[in-house]
């Protein structure tokens, strides 16, 4: 296993790579790198961060009547 986090603020999955134009067209490699990255990459963070992530909303804090 990785490092350890007890103390997480926020998480923004905010990366990702495209190596293609056409996907008909692209070598597998390329398309396995891109789900790599940009499926499994967010899916593995947020799974491994879960534990310490508090969910909240804006709403809490001011709720939107009529809603």
């Amino acid at each position: 296993k990785g490092e350890s986090f007890t103390n997480v603020t926020l998480l923004i999955n905010n990366a990702g790579v495209l190596d293609f134009g056409s996907a008909l067209e692209a070598p597998i490699e390329a398309v396995e790198r891109n789900l790599a990255v940009n499926l499994y990459g967010p899916l593995r963070t947020t799974r491994a961060l879960a534990p310490v992530i508090t969910v909240s909303s804006i709403r809490e804090k001011f709720p939107m009547y009529g809603t």
